[in-house]
Formats: structure tokens, sequence, C-alpha cells
């Protein structure tokens, strides 16, 4: 039994009843109110290790990168840990008034924490631990064990591991406003999903039980590549510096740095070269991908907020393919470009 502790469950009725029905990464409804399981890749990175050192404390669950140090939760302290990335020498602690703090993430501003007995989320202070809000989580029959969070510039993401039992059908990502409300619910990594970071492009999640660091695309909802880290038991807290991702161990109670530069990003680059987006942001909702002639059986995918297809468009011709979001609401689309069925770039659009 993985020693990891169960945590909060984010309730998938949190939707509105005017809710439309979910669809699955290729625009078809799901049944199950879910985007399915991520698909595996077959490539795997190496692990390449930049730092690492001693953690302030036993038991470590999550991390959170400040812009400049590293913060640390542990299941075992009422404590959030402060401490220098090139040596691990503690700064400070600051209070949390959460038993068995076991997420943590950084907005920018505050830090966010969850634990296991409160079903609550806390936006405390960096600098004394005061409570900014307090963020009440539902609980769906005790099928819940949250583990880490992050946060990626616009929404705040947690893994749930379900019961807490290896490979449980519960295991779930969920994706929450900046206001902590339930947007979408995305079936977990197997195995036992744990830690979460953003890198700015791509999403990380770790497995407790197979021992794996997973860089998933958020659109496509795709593994696009995997670091093993096998012999490092409990890879359970991760976060990304901007330049390199930390996850710790809470069996050794190490933390360590790690370059992910060599990571596979699911865009093959002389593909990727062909294809240029404009304007964006655009003032009328008309974006421009400029295709190359070297592409054909191009398709266009784009999707909301929430995950569903909203607009598909195909084309065989080179040359430039107009896609028109002036019918849709303003704010934040995604999109996925795929030749002859194969994704070769993603990205965001801003109306």
């Amino acid at each position: 039994m993985k020693r990891f502790i169960p945590f909060l469950f984010l309730s998938l009725f949190a939707l509105t009843a005017n809710a439309q029905i979910p669809l699955d990464v290729f625009g078809n409804p799901d049944a199950n109110g879910t985007v399915p399981r991520p698909m595996l890749t077959e490539r795997a990175a190496d692990l390449v290790i930049v730092n690492s050192f001693n953690a302030p404390t036993t038991g470590v669950l999550d991390l959170a990168w400040d812009g400049n140090t590293l913060w640390v939760a542990s299941f075992n302290d009422y404590t959030v840990y402060n401490v220098d990335p090139v040596d691990g020498s503690l700064i400070g602690t600051i209070p949390t008034e959460l038993q068995y703090p076991s997420g943590l993430t950084f907005d920018g501003t505050n830090l966010w924490v969850s634990g296991k007995n409160s079903y609550q989320l806390h936006v405390i202070s960096p600098a004394d631990g005061t409570i900014i809000a307090t963020h009440p989580l539902e609980q769906d029959g005790g099928d819940s064990s949250p583990s880490g969070l992050t946060f990626d510039g616009n929404n705040v993401w947690i893994n749930d591991s379900g019961t807490g039992d290896v490979s449980s059908p519960a295991d779930s990502t969920f994706m929450l406003s900046a206001d902590a409300e339930y947007l979408e619910r995305y079936d977990a990594m197997v195995g036992y999903p744990t830690g979460m970071a953003w890198d700015g492009e791509y999403l990380w999640s770790s497995d407790n039980e197979l021992d794996n660091l997973n860089k998933i695309d958020p659109v496509s909802w795709t593994i696009v590549d995997q670091i093993s880290v096998s012999g490092y038991d409990f890879p359970n807290g991760l976060t990304f510096d901007g330049e390199y991702l930390w996850f710790s161990d809470n069996l050794t109670d190490m933390i360590y740095q790690i370059d992910i530069s060599n990571t596979a990003t699911g865009i093959e680059e002389t593909v990727a070269d062909q294809i240029n987006v404009f304007p964006n942001p655009s003032v009328d909702g008309r974006f421009t991908f400029s295709l190359s002639s070297k592409m054909t059986q191009v398709e266009v995918e784009i999707y909301n907020a929430l995950g569903q297809v909203v607009m598909n468009q195909a084309t065989s011709q080179a040359g430039n393919l107009v896609i028109n979001l002036s019918e849709f609401q303003r704010g934040t689309y995604f999109y996925r470009v795929l030749e002859e069925g194969q994704p070769v770039q993603s990205g965001s659009l801003i109306y």
C-alpha cells in the first residue's frame, strides 16, 4: 500500500443543471461525463537530476515554487516550509489550520493549501499564513483522496486518487476556476495519481504506483512523454521553477530538481515550424492558420475551457485556413492541429 494519505473529492454534481453534455477529445458525446483516460506514448525520457537535498521534514506530499524559493507541505505537520532551492536550507515556516496538508501551489501572489480531513482549500499569505480565502470542497461518499495542486495562470488543477487504492476507478484530475468552482473532471493517470505541476504549456502528473512522471497535453488529454523515476519509490510532490521540474520522494524524504528539456512536446519540430497562427489575440474572432505547402490533410480542432470541441475544420489545401469564432463568447480557446490524423501542434487562441 502506498504511503499516501486520502484527500478531498470534488463532486461531479457541482456542474450546473444547464451544462452541456461533455464531449470526449474527438468531439463525441461521453457517456461517462468525463474525458477518457490519457493515451500513453511509446517514448520515455531519461531522468536527469540537476540537484537534490534533504526535505525539511518527513512525509513530504507537495511542492510549490514562488518565483524564487521552494515551498514544502508535509502530511505530518500543520506547517508549510520555505526552503532555499540551492541547498534546501530552511528560510522560514508558516502555519496552516488544515489537518494533513497534502496539496500545495502558488498562484503568483498567494499559496493554496488543501487538507485531507477538512475538505477545504485555503488561500494563504506566504508572509505569515494568514487565510485570504477558504473554499469548501464536496465529498462523494468518502471516495476521495486528493493530492497534488497546480496553477496554470488561470485555473487550479488537482489530482484525486479516489478511494486511496491503487488504480481506483475513481482516480480523477479536476480543473477548478480561480474561485475554486468545479469546471471539469478528467480520468487521471493509471496507477496512483499524486503531484501536479504546470510548465507553461503542459501539465505534469506523478504516478505513485508506477513511479512515473507523466507529461500531459491538457487540450487533447494525451500523455506526450514520461519520465521513469523507478528507484524513487514515492514520487509525490511536483512543481516547476520556469526551467526545471522538482519532485519529492517521501520514502527517502528527498527533493530532486530535474531537467525536462529532453522531453517530447508532442510536436514534430519540422512540422510545427510550418504552422503560423495570426492574429492572436484577435479582435473580431477570426484566426488565420498559415499552412506550409508540405502539409496535406490538415484538421484544426477548437476546444473551449471545458475541453469540449466547439469547432472542427479540415483542408487538403496548402495556404491559409481561417477559423471564425465570432459566434462564440469572448474568452480563451484552445486549438489542436492534426496532419493525417496525428497531432502536430497545440496552443491557445484569445478572442
